[in-house]
């Protein structure tokens, strides 16, 4: 949280909310229609997984960065699914945050494997056999693309899709 303030001057529970799973369930109903109203001046919410899994809508985001991969892909579907609903035509950008030759990147791998199959096994629609999404899927992305030209922040990515 130090960094967002020192860079925007941005403070916990004004322009940044958090929420996680020992907080209140009417602490979290507040911080969910706080961020949800377009006049609020809250930009960022940082949830957890087990938080953002079912019962809570959070359509004032435009992006959902998740930080741990989870061996099951629908838990991950389903937190992307708080700020996305089936029929919106607003997009949100889903970011994977993985450090390369980790466990965590194993288990990506390994998770994307297991979508494909499902893909393949369930779905009536032809499949490309990669497991990486197409670039017609991606959308260009303005703070992504600053992300990666920013001197202090560059060297970071390792493999952003197209």
């Amino acid at each position: 949280m130090e960094q967002p303030r020192k860079e925007f001057n941005w403070t916990k529970g004004h322009e940044l909310l958090y929420m996680s799973g020992n907080v209140s369930v009417k602490t979290c109903k507040a911080l969910i229609v706080a961020f949800n109203d377009m006049e609020s001046e809250a930009k960022v919410m940082l949830a957890s997984t087990k938080v953002c899994g079912e019962g809570i809508t959070l359509f004032g985001a435009s992006r959902v960065v998740l930080l741990d991969v989870e061996w099951n892909p629908s838990i991950e579907r389903q937190v992307i699914g708080r700020a996305y609903r089936i029929g919106q035509q607003k997009i949100i950008h889903t970011y994977n945050l993985i450090t390369e030759g980790t466990q965590e990147k194993g288990k990506y791998d390994i998770q994307a494997k297991k979508v494909q199959m499902s893909k393949l096994l369930f779905s009536s629609e032809p499949q490309p056999l990669e497991c990486n999404p197409s670039s017609e899927f991606i959308s260009i992305d303005r703070i992504l693309e600053q992300m990666t030209e920013y001197e202090n922040l560059k060297g970071i990515f390792v493999n952003i899709l197209p």
